[in-house]
């Protein structure tokens, strides 16, 4: 069981992430793959202006919204690594709520997973992803 100031720790971790979901269900996602971001008042991605190629982060906030409004097959086509965020954001989000209502130590056992083989991982899924990402831009994938 938790304690007060744990579940209190839990409860604003999931009101973080839910709220990162929330405004990704808020936005309506770009039909190209990339820009949703441009909703926030961000400017458009610099590297798609300067050299004609998606940035390693292009098209994650399109696909948190399609992740967000339950489209998770538009969320992997659009880019796997922000679907997976958005995937693993959701199930974080699920586990610090319930640690905050009834003192589940579930996002303990979570982050637990994380290793430096996992962070490893992650970061080769990421690069994957741009990959996937830049041969989707050139038509490679159509």
């Amino acid at each position: 069981m938790l304690s007060l100031k744990a579940r209190l720790m839990h409860a604003l971790l999931a009101a973080v992430l839910w709220s990162g979901l929330a405004l990704g269900a808020w936005m309506k996602p770009s039909e190209k793959g990339h820009g949703t971001h441009r909703q926030l008042g961000l400017p458009p991605c610099s590297w798609m202006l300067m050299y004609d190629m998606p940035c390693p982060s292009c098209g994650m906030t399109t696909a948190v919204s399609n992740a967000a409004h339950g489209r998770l097959w538009t969320a992997f086509r659009t880019q796997p690594a922000g679907a997976t965020i958005a995937v693993l954001t959701s199930v974080v989000a699920a586990a610090a709520t319930i640690g905050a209502l009834y003192g589940s130590p579930l996002v303990v056992f979570l982050f637990s997973a994380l290793t430096p083989s996992a962070a490893w991982m992650a970061g080769g899924g990421l690069v994957l992803a741009w990959i996937y990402k830049i041969l989707d831009h050139q038509g490679f994938l159509n």
